[in-house]
């Protein structure tokens, strides 16, 4: 492997990790959007419930715990992931940073 061959390589890998996170980030991001919306839901049930019904109070608070519970997981999984992506950058920087090395000492 030549020197350019080695730097496109380093570059593809970065701009692979760079899609990677971003596509997590909109994942999470989503999950937060749909958590909102379901809490909002939930508050606008028990407005309604003022006007009378049970049933408006009930999935009022069902709404708001469903979508605290899932807010709670976009958290979770949204840290995990992220302790995952830079385990496997920090893996290729390594890789990336042996095989550079590895060819400037074969060139010289």
């Amino acid at each position: 492997m030549d020197k350019k061959e080695v730097l496109l390589a380093e570059r593809t890998t970065h701009l692979a990790e760079k899609r990677t996170q971003l596509s997590y980030e909109r994942t999470i991001l989503s999950y937060i959007r749909t958590a909102a919306t379901v809490i909002l839901f939930g508050i606008a049930f028990l407005g309604l419930s003022k006007m009378g019904g049970d049933f408006f109070n009930s999935a009022g608070l069902v709404s708001i715990v469903v979508g605290s519970l899932f807010l709670l997981f976009a958290t979770i999984s949204a840290f995990k992931h992220f302790h995952e992506i830079n385990k496997i950058v920090h893996f290729f920087e390594k890789v990336i940073a042996f095989r550079f090395n590895k060819y400037k000492h074969k060139n010289k």
